[in-house]
């Protein structure tokens, strides 16, 4: 992600001819750490933060290790305030160089901090209802009470292979089966990963396809959880929230989490 972003270093390394020099302060290679910290806009936004001690405290001149040194050395929270502090920053310069409206840098910061909290509170918000239970070691598939729909999903990651396999299925109180889909989706995902999108493109099946499920089972207690309560930093977040999002589609959805059956 960081080497995405458009600073005169990446640009010149995609052969598009421009000085390498950093374009607000003159001073250095515009890299994604010059932009981020080093720069004048960036090292003024971090000297009123609380996390300046920190910041110069770190002797490395890679972005990816300072992330890496922040992620060690702060807690959830305060890492995820300082990684949308980087956003943020980066608004700000493009704002400068564009000749955009600008802010100082306790605006910034309180921007930050206002857009993290806000995140939270939506998180928190979502009326998702994750369900867990003891079942039996023999467990079976049941079906849901008459009227429901039923989706259970699952996936499969095989090692080596540049893609996995994801399916679902949608059946009523009667057992047969009404619905289902599996496709291939290319990324070499882990397995975790792999059940997130098996549960996403299972209730983006059954929205295309009109069907009002109830119940959505997944043998993968952590999808389960994950559901309720997830970083918004986290590698998985954007699908997590995708499938909150979806899960408020339906009028009654809930999320249980089953053993594999046998």
């Amino acid at each position: 992600m960081i080497s995405s972003l458009p600073t005169t270093f990446n640009l010149r390394r995609r052969k598009i001819c421009i000085s390498h020099v950093c374009l607000i302060c003159h001073n250095g290679v515009e890299s994604s750490f010059h932009a981020l910290v080093r720069c004048d806009a960036a090292e003024a936004v971090w000297e009123e933060s609380k996390f300046w001690e920190l910041f110069a405290s770190f002797r490395g001149g890679c972005i990816t290790e300072l992330f890496l040194f922040l992620r060690e050395k702060l807690c959830k929270s305060d890492f995820e305030l300082c990684c949308v502090i980087f956003w943020f920053i980066w608004y700000n310069r493009n704002q400068i160089l564009h000749g955009g409206v600008t802010k100082e840098p306790s605006a910034i910061l309180e921007d930050a901090s206002l857009r993290r909290n806000e995140f939270c509170a939506s998180l928190s918000s979502m009326e998702v209802k994750v369900l867990d239970y003891e079942v039996p070691r023999n467990y079976k598939w049941k079906p849901p009470e008459a009227g429901l729909l039923k989706l259970n999903i699952d996936a499969a990651v095989v090692k080596g292979y540049t893609y996995v396999g994801v399916g679902a299925v949608v059946r009523d109180h009667w057992g047969p089966i009404v619905a289902a889909v599996a496709t291939r989706l290319v990324g070499s995902f882990g397995v975790f990963i792999a059940e997130c999108l098996a549960l996403r493109e299972g209730l983006q099946f059954c929205l295309a396809s009109n069907l009002e499920v109830n119940v959505v089972e997944t043998d993968a207690l952590n999808v389960a959880s994950a559901v309720l309560s997830y970083s918004p930093l986290s590698e998985e977040s954007s699908i997590l929230a995708d499938i909150s999002l979806l899960l408020r589609r339906f009028r009654n959805a809930s999320v249980h989490h089953i053993p594999p059956t046998r």
